[in-house]
């Protein structure tokens, strides 16, 4: 009978797919922005942010020169991080000011060149992921560079900023969604198996819940609009859905236990005084991928 009951909270507890969300953000490209909202990302967009790509001040760089994009940038921190993050808020920027349409697009400083600066970075990035059928970087995007060379956990986190920037560029450039859809699916994919015997530490440790997000942002937008491609979904709908909560489930066993960390239950736990030295688990950023943890998971 225990034996029973305990195969019966399995199944609750790890149910094979995601509940449906309870609300569902409105795509890019559906409002337009008007009055102080569209002020402010205009002077953003006008401003340091917009002028990144263009930029020359120390640390630059790293994201006009990101070998993302083919650049020779050395590695700031020892990751390349720093173009996907740019991408991760210019990307929505940029949309945003597109559906506001030609007139704010029009007041865009045209030195910047946010608009061609985007597309043809997002259009590198799809035009050069791994397009091998076999072996560990097969189907990645992005540098490539798994967790056993990598002591600090960078590997499975640095492109999920990336992924996070190419599917809300296809929310604001409709053409882009079929090839969007199958690098971001094979990218998770191959994560996927890096899983199943990679060790997972640090950085990519403490910031599994993204890799969740993302995974459930394709199972709710990307495997019911392309169901049927096999060239999106090689494993098909279902195939892919699996796959997916499967490689989620297995990120969070292996990565740091927040609910743990903020009950006090775990090794690690949440300080309650000043912190010794510094270290990835009480780092503030990845303090808030420990908030995701709960929205990102309970959603199963």
């Amino acid at each position: 009978m225990l034996a029973v009951i305990n195969q019966v909270l399995s199944l609750s507890a790890e149910p094979p797919l995601p509940v449906p969300p309870a609300w569902t953000p409105l795509p890019l490209g559906l409002l337009a922005p008007r009055g102080w909202a569209l002020e402010q990302l205009l002077l953003q967009a006008n401003s340091l942010s917009g002028y990144m790509p263009l930029s020359t001040f120390p640390g630059a760089d790293t994201v006009n020169q990101s070998v993302w994009v083919g650049g020779t940038a050395a590695p700031k921190g020892g990751t390349d991080q720093w173009l996907p993050y740019w991408a991760n808020g210019n990307v929505p920027l940029l949309m945003l000011l597109r559906a506001a349409g030609p007139a704010a697009v029009a007041r865009l400083d045209p030195a910047a060149q946010l608009g061609p600066v985007v597309d043809r970075m997002m259009q590198y990035v799809l035009g050069h992921v791994n397009r091998s059928k076999s072996g560990p970087g097969a189907g990645w995007i992005g540098p490539f560079l798994n967790e056993p060379g990598d002591t600090n956990g960078h590997g499975l986190w640095d492109p999920l900023n990336m992924c996070r920037a190419l599917l809300m560029y296809s929310e604001g450039e409709p053409s882009s969604r079929p090839a969007v859809a199958a690098a971001v699916v094979a990218h998770l994919t191959a994560e996927a198996r890096l899983l199943e015997s990679d060790p997972v530490y640090k950085w990519a440790a403490t910031r599994w819940p993204t890799f969740v997000q993302v995974c459930l942002y394709v199972v709710d937008h990307v495997v019911p609009q392309f169901a049927g491609a096999r060239a999106v979904l090689p494993l098909g709908a279902a195939g892919t859905t699996k796959l997916l909560m499967g490689a989620s489930r297995l990120f969070r066993a292996k990565g740091m236990d927040w609910r743990g960390y903020y009950n006090g239950s775990s090794a690690v736990r949440f300080p309650t005084g000043p912190v010794a030295g510094w270290n990835t688990h009480d780092h503030g950023v990845n303090n808030a991928e420990g908030a995701l943890a709960w929205p990102a998971m309970d959603r199963r």
